[in-house]
């Protein structure tokens, strides 16, 4: 296979490789150099999907929050479609033949098999309003609008904050969400 072609080898546990397991019982091994480098662990293949899901459902979040829904939409519901598939998302061109996956979609797919995190997640991370507000609007209660007032208005930057001072700033519904809520 030419530089930077995927290669990944579905293995049982054993080592051994898998022909005619049943998809919940497969293993995908990353080894170093491979393309697919996700912590160079052992994911199961609902693990690797998740991992993917959960990428794709936080830049929806993000573009949500920055106005774009249609662009939120289509994050999700890929997202949502993967994760009802019944094997591993392993390369870009699989990627591709899923429902509601476009090229697009499927270059940041490949960019988190690739780096375990696509561009897009990098500078969510590196924003510290966006991710703030990612992370206020994910409770129960709060959405977007709050998430921004708690953030511009009251200087919330995160759950700890928001803890320290969820008296003073939030009803007894949003308070309760909160001390819901796992970091």
């Amino acid at each position: 296979q030419g530089k930077g072609s995927t290669k990944v080898a579905i293995v049982s546990r054993e080592g051994k490789k898998v022909k005619n397991e049943s998809p919940a019982k497969r293993k995908l091994r990353v080894k170093r150099g491979d393309k697919i480098n996700l912590t160079a662990m052992e994911l199961s293949m609902e693990d690797l999907n998740r991992v993917i899901t959960s990428a794709l459902r936080e830049i929806a979040q993000a573009e949500k929050i920055r106005g774009n829904v249609f662009k939120s939409g289509a994050y999700q519901r890929a997202a949502n479609n993967i994760r009802a598939l019944p094997y591993a998302i392993t390369n870009k061109e699989q990627a591709e033949r899923i429902p509601k996956v476009g090229p697009h979609i499927a270059g940041i797919i490949e960019e988190i098999l690739r780096n375990g995190k696509s561009g897009f997640q990098q500078r969510i991370y590196e924003d510290k309003r966006l991710k703030s507000l990612i992370q206020l609007s994910r409770i129960p209660g709060i959405g977007v609008e709050r998430a921004k007032e708690l953030v511009d208005v009251h200087n919330v930057r995160d759950l700890k904050s928001l803890r320290e001072r969820k008296n003073d700033l939030l009803s007894e519904l949003e308070a309760a969400n909160l001390d819901a809520t796992h970091d």
